[in-house]
């Protein structure tokens, strides 16, 4: 045996003993490392699945309050005058610019308070809703040429439900007697035109007739100041032969000329959209006079149709 086979012999005689030492303790290190490793593992694993599970609440959650906010938004939807007119005509109300219908906000919002307080069947109030916006909007000219025909189509058809009843409450031989005096006037200029009993509508009265014949003249809706009275009560005084009509009505007091367009109510002063006229001596005053009194009315002129309500 050589220096260098004495010399590894001797090596292994020492490795031996610190390998049979440190060998379990390495293994044990080792063990515990990996043991804790593990153990790790399944701590991030379980960690990450309770972060999974609050992400899925939380979405739920935001998804829960994002569904209540549409449903609530939806409800405020359902809280304005739209809500009222038919799908049908909203699609012809869709087409007109936004901007044009932020300009009429107050109006519509104001019509919606009215409307709300009416004691009346869905169908007529869809009606009377479509009727409000097709006289609104075609007064402002809103409305494409092209789909002119279909609205009046629809208004017609909106009419049809408010008036049903209406022409029943005339006997037969008044309303011809009715119908042939406001024809007459009709042929009397151009802008003289002809009126159904039926479209000149009281909402709030049920049994309102008309006692004169009702007429268009330069597209406004006109009703005798014998209907005047009878619609709101007032008590009426003629003076300066006939030609200022003084209407008294409870606290108000509401002064005009025939042929003039100027009216004054407690001495304030109102421009009508069309002058008093003379039909066979009495006295016809544009069915929009009652607005000043509080009441609203709405004028068609393409029907012609007058809506007291």
């Amino acid at each position: 045996m050589n220096f260098r086979e004495i010399a590894s012999f001797k090596f292994l005689l020492v490795l031996i003993p610190l390998l049979t030492f440190f060998v379990p303790k390495i293994s044990t290190i080792v063990n515990s490392y990996l043991s804790k490793n593990q153990y790790f593992k399944e701590k991030i694993k379980l960690t990450n699945s309770e972060l999974q599970n609050n992400s899925n609440k939380t979405e739920n959650s935001d998804s829960s309050d994002e569904s209540y906010l549409e449903i609530e938004n939806e409800e405020e939807k359902q809280k304005d005058f739209f809500s009222l007119v038919s799908k049908e005509f909203y699609e012809f109300i869709k087409l007109i610019p936004e901007k044009e219908i932020q300009k009429l906000s107050d109006f519509l919002d104001d019509q919606f308070q009215v409307l709300s307080k009416l004691n009346l069947e869905e169908n007529k109030l869809v009606a009377l809703a479509n009727t409000i916006i097709l006289s609104k909007f075609s007064d402002l000219g809103l409305f494409n040429v092209a789909v002119i025909d279909t609205i009046e189509k629809l208004i017609n058809d909106s009419l049809k439900i408010l008036n049903l009843e209406q022409k029943s409450k005339y006997s037969q031989e008044n309303y011809e007697q009715l119908k042939a005096r406001s024809e007459k006037f009709a042929g009397s200029g151009k802008k003289s035109a002809s009126c159904l009993l039926e479209n000149i509508i009281s909402i709030s009265d049920p049994d309102f007739v008309l006692e004169e014949s009702p007429v268009s003249y330069d597209k406004q809706v006109f009703i005798s100041i014998e209907d005047f009275k009878r619609i709101v009560d007032a008590k009426i005084e003629y003076m300066e032969n006939n030609a200022t009509i003084v209407a008294k009505i409870q606290s108000k007091t509401l002064e005009f000329e025939i042929g003039s367009q100027e009216v004054y109510l407690n001495d304030i002063k109102s421009i009508l959209p069309a002058p008093i006229l003379n039909i066979d001596g009495m006295a016809y005053l544009p069915c929009t006079i009652i607005s000043l009194l509080g009441t609203n009315v709405i004028n068609i002129s393409t029907i012609p149709a007058a809506i007291f309500y």
